[in-house]
C-alpha cells in the first residue's frame, strides 16, 4: 500500500465528510486503486457517518478502514488513531471538510517515486468558501513558502520547519511517512502528545525532521480547504476567541518544545502567528464577537492577558489588538455604526466610477475562456496582452489546423510526450486528450503569466494526474537563462538578447530556471515518444542537451519550428540545426500549411527554403527517428 488518506471526524461534518471523500474517490484510476486506502476515525459522531462509510465499503470493498470512538475523544486524539488505522508506506491527512482537487493523488504518489527518501512534503491549497464554489481569499504572504512556484526539496531541519511545517502546517497539506510518525509517538508517549492538542500532528513531524530532515514542498494547490466552517470551534469551545487563543498556545508550546523559546526562530514564527490571527480576527471582528457574546468585562481582560503571552514582544499587538478586547461595549457599538457608515459612504461614491471603468475594460483586460475544437475548455490572456495565441484562438477555437491535425494522428495512447514551449498548454492538453491516464506528458513553460495558465488549463480539463507542468527553460544545460519578455505576444517571449530587440530597450526580462532534458530524464528507463519544439530560436540549445535521451529512443517524432532569424539571434544557423537532427538520424518531412500536406526534405531544400523566407517567417517540420 503506497499511500492512506487519514480522514479524522466527529460530529457535523457527514455532509463534508462526503464531498471529502468522493474527490479521493473520483480520482482512482485502476492503476491508483491498488496503491490507495481511505482511513476514517470518527469521533463519536451521531450524524449518520457511520452508516455513510457503510454504503461506501460496500461500493468499494477493501478501499475502506473505519473506526468509531464510543465517546468523544478530542482531535489530538483521534489523530493519531487515524494513523493508527493506517496500512501505507506515506499518509496524507485530509480534514473531514477540505478536498483534494483532481490529479492532486497522482501528482504526490510521482512525488514521492521519485524521492523515495524523503520524510514527506507539503502541498500548496486555496482557501475556499463553505460551498467550495469560489476562491476567496490568499493566505498573507508571512504564511506562504517564499517561493510559490517551484518545487522545493529541504536538507535541513531548520529549513524544512522554517519554511514549510510552520509555514504549511494545515492539516490537510501534510503527507509523511508511517513507520517514522510511529517511532516519534511510540517514543514520545500519549502524556506528552497531549501537551501539543489540536497540533500534536506539527509536533511528530516536527520531531521526526529533526532525524530525518528531508523534506519537500509542492506549490501546486492540491487542497480545496473549506473557509467560514465554525464546527470544530463549536464543538471544543463557545468562544472563536478561546479557541485561537489554545490554538496558538498550543503552536508556542511546539515551537518551544522542538527548538526552544530562545531559539531566533522563536520569536519569528511568534510574529507570523500574531500576523497571522490578525487577518483572521482583526480587532473589528473581536469587538463583534464581544458583543455576540455578551462576555463580562473581567472574562475579555483575562482573555487578553491570556493571548499576552505569546506576544508581549510585538508592538502592534498592544496598540492594535489588546484595546480591542478592553474596549467598553457601549463604544464597541458607537465604533461599529461609524465604520459602517462610513464604508458604506465611501462604497456609494466609488460605484459609479468602478462601474464605468469595469465595463471600458471588462472585454479586453480579463481572461477569456473558451472550449476549443477538441472540447478542451481553455483559460486565454486578455486579448490586449496576447494578439496572437490568445486571439487566435478565440476566433477560430484552433491554433495551427494542420499541425494540430498530424500531432493528434503521431501521439497514441500510453505514449510519453515532452512540450517544449508549451505556452498555455494548447498541445499539452492535446497530448493529454490521445495518451490518456497511462502516458505522461511533460509540458516545460518558463515564463510566470503563461505557466499560470498552463496549470489552471491543466486543472480545467482534469489531466493532472498524468500532465506534469515544469516551470523551466530547456537548454543546452542546466542552470538560470535570462527570459526577455513581449509585451503583447505571449508566445513571443525568447531566451536570448541579440539585435532584434535593439528596436524596444524597454523590454522587460527576468531570471528563470533552465534544465537540459538529458538532466530531467535522468532515469534511462523513462523513453519519449514525441517532442514538440516550439521555443522561438532556441531549439539547437535545446537539442543540445537532449543527446542522451535521443540515443536511448529508437522510434521518435519531433515536431520542430525552424525560425532561421531566431536561431541567428540566438547564435546559431538554420544550417548547424538541420545538421544535427540528421546527425541524430532523423528524417525530415516538411509541413505545408497551404496544401495541409508533408513531403520528405534534405538539407539543401531546407536551406533554400530558409533563404527565401523573410526575417520574421519560419518553416514547420516533422523529424522521425526509427
Amino acid at each position: 500500500m503506497r499511500l492512506s488518506i487519514c480522514i479524522p471526524t466527529h460530529h457535523g461534518r457527514v455532509k463534508y465528510l462526503k464531498e471529502a471523500i468522493d474527490s479521493v474517490v473520483d480520482q482512482l484510476t485502476p492503476d491508483l486503486q491498488n496503491q490507495i486506502e481511505i482511513c476514517v476515525s470518527d469521533d463519536a459522531s451521531e450524524d449518520g457517518t457511520c452508516e455513510l462509510i457503510e454504503q461506501y465499503q460496500k461500493e468499494h470493498p477493501n478501499l475502506f478502514v473505519y473506526s468509531r470512538n464510543e465517546k468523544n475523544q478530542g482531535l489530538a486524539i483521534n489523530v493519531l488513531k487515524v494513523v493508527a488505522l493506517a496500512h501505507g508506506d506515506f499518509c496524507w491527512f485530509l480534514s473531514s471538510d477540505d478536498q483534494i482537487e483532481k490529479g492532486g493523488i497522482g501528482q504526490v504518489i510521482e512525488l514521492l517515486d521519485r524521492y523515495p527518501d524523503t520524510a514527506g512534503l507539503a502541498v500548496h491549497l486555496g482557501l475556499y468558501d463553505l460551498h467550495m464554489e469560489k476562491e476567496i481569499a490568499q493566505m498573507p504572504l508571512v504564511w506562504q513558502p517564499g517561493d510559490l512556484e517551484n518545487l522545493r526539496v529541504f536538507s535541513s531541519t531548520d529549513e524544512a520547519l522554517d519554511e514549510s511545517l510552520f509555514v504549511n502546517g494545515q492539516m490537510s497539506q501534510l503527507v509523511f511517512d508511517r513507520k517514522l510518525w510511529g517511532e516519534v509517538v511510540r517514543t514520545e508517549g500519549l502524556e506528552r502528545l497531549m501537551k501539543f492538542n489540536y497540533v500534536d500532528y506539527i509536533y511528530i513531524i516536527g520531531k521526526i525532521l529533526t532525524k530525518h530532515p528531508k523534506w519537500l514542498f509542492y506549490p501546486v494547490k492540491l487542497i480545496k480547504a473549506r473557509q467560514q466552517n465554525a464546527s470544530l470551534v463549536a464543538l471544543h469551545r463557545d468562544s472563536e476567541l478561546e479557541y485561537h487563543q489554545e490554538m496558538f498556545r498550543a503552536l508556542s508550546e511546539t515551537q518551544a518544545a522542538l527548538r526552544g523559546r530562545s531559539h531566533p526562530s522563536y520569536k519569528i514564527w511568534m510574529r507570523k502567528a500574531y500576523i497571522g490571527f490578525s487577518w483572521y480576527c482583526p480587532p473589528y471582528v473581536i469587538e463583534i464577537q464581544r458583543l455576540e457574546l455578551h462576555h463580562q468585562y473581567k472574562d475579555d481582560f483575562a482573555l487578553s492577558l491570556g493571548y499576552a503571552r505569546y506576544w508581549y514582544f510585538i508592538p502592534q499587538f498592544w496598540y492594535r489588538t489588546f484595546p480591542a478586547f478592553l474596549l467598553p461595549l457601549i463604544f464597541v457599538k458607537t465604533e461599529i455604526g461609524i465604520r459602517n457608515w462610513l464604508k458604506m459612504r465611501t462604497r456609494l461614491r466609488g460605484l459609479r466610477e468602478r462601474v464605468s471603468k469595469a465595463v471600458q475594460e471588462l472585454k479586453h483586460s480579463r481572461s477569456v475562456q473558451i472550449t476549443t475544437l477538441d472540447d478542451h475548455k481553455m483559460l486565454l490572456h486578455p486579448l490586449k496582452v496576447d494578439n496572437v495565441v490568445s486571439r487566435t484562438l478565440v476566433q477560430d477555437k484552433i491554433w495551427e489546423p494542420f499541425e494540430t491535425k498530424l500531432f493528434k494522428e503521431i501521439v497514441g495512447s500510453g505514449m510519453t510526450v515532452a512540450d517544449l514551449g508549451a505556452n498555455i498548454g494548447y498541445y499539452a492538453l492535446l497530448a493529454a486528450k490521445c495518451v490518456g491516464p497511462n502516458g505522461r506528458v511533460y509540458a516545460f513553460e518558463p515564463a510566470p503569466d503563461n505557466y499560470r495558465l498552463l496549470v489552471e488549463n491543466i486543472r480545467l480539463n482534469q489531466y493532472g494526474s498524468y500532465v506534469i507542468p515544469v516551470k523551466k527553460a530547456v537548454g543546452a544545460s542546466s542552470g538560470e537563462v535570462e527570459l526577455f519578455l513581449s509585451p503583447d505576444n505571449r508566445g513571443d517571449h525568447r531566451t536570448y538578447h541579440g539585435n532584434i530587440f535593439s528596436h524596444d530597450s524597454s523590454r522587460q526580462h527576468i531570471r528563470v530556471p533552465s534544465i537540459s532534458l538529458d538532466d530531467f530524464f535522468s532515469d534511462e528507463a523513462i523513453r519519449l515518444d514525441v517532442i514538440k519544439m516550439d521555443i522561438q530560436g532556441y531549439e539547437f540549445s535545446a537539442l543540445k542537451g537532449m543527446q542522451r535521451v535521443l540515443a536511448r529512443c529508437r522510434k521518435l517524432f519531433l515536431l520542430t519550428e525552424v525560425w532561421p532569424k531566431g536561431l541567428s539571434e540566438a547564435g546559431s544557423s538554420t544550417a548547424e540545426y538541420v545538421q544535427s537532427l540528421l546527425d541524430n538520424e532523423f528524417d525530415l518531412f516538411l509541413l505545408d500549411d497551404s496544401s495541409s500536406a508533408m513531403k520528405p526534405v534534405n538539407m539543401t531544400e531546407v536551406l533554400k527554403l530558409a533563404a527565401d523566407r523573410a526575417d520574421s517567417m519560419y518553416l514547420n517540420l516533422l523529424c522521425r527517428k526509427g
